[in-house]
């Protein structure tokens, strides 16, 4: 008995120092609420997917874009972020930029309920998401 419960703590304690994303936290479907401040977009038309590999894929609408950022517990680093070309209508093209620059500036994320807030260094919130059903 004793040995099973030297093997859960030891199980416990090296999930704690694992990602959200390798306990399913951040990984599933999630839609944009708010991007750079910028909540005036149809947010049911945006998505971002992250896999239980940690790649992600997203839009707003217009352009597809991945990445495969480096999730350490609740930091994250989107790194370079590919994208397709199109020409997007007003005002999809100014959201994708403030999408690239919200990712850019990300360096945490927190989980709360079916809420995500990618934030920056200071702590403010760069992007909002909720989980999709």
């Amino acid at each position: 008995m004793r040995k099973l419960i030297f093997v859960g703590i030891l199980a416990a304690l090296a999930l704690g120092g694992a990602s959200h994303a390798a306990d399913g936290g951040i990984v599933g479907s999630w839609r944009f609420e708010s991007i750079g401040g910028a909540q005036d977009f149809d947010s049911g038309k945006t998505s971002l997917e992250v896999s239980p590999e940690e790649n992600i894929s997203m839009t707003i609408g217009c352009n597809r874009m991945t990445s495969i950022p480096a999730i350490e517990g609740d930091n994250i680093d989107f790194g370079p972020v590919a994208a397709t070309r199109k020409a997007c209508p007003p005002p999809l093209g100014e959201l994708e930029q403030r999408l690239q620059e919200a990712l850019a500036a990300a360096s945490n994320f927190t989980i709360e309920g079916d809420t995500l807030q990618l934030r920056d260094d200071s702590g403010d919130p760069v992007a909002v998401l909720v989980r999709s059903k």
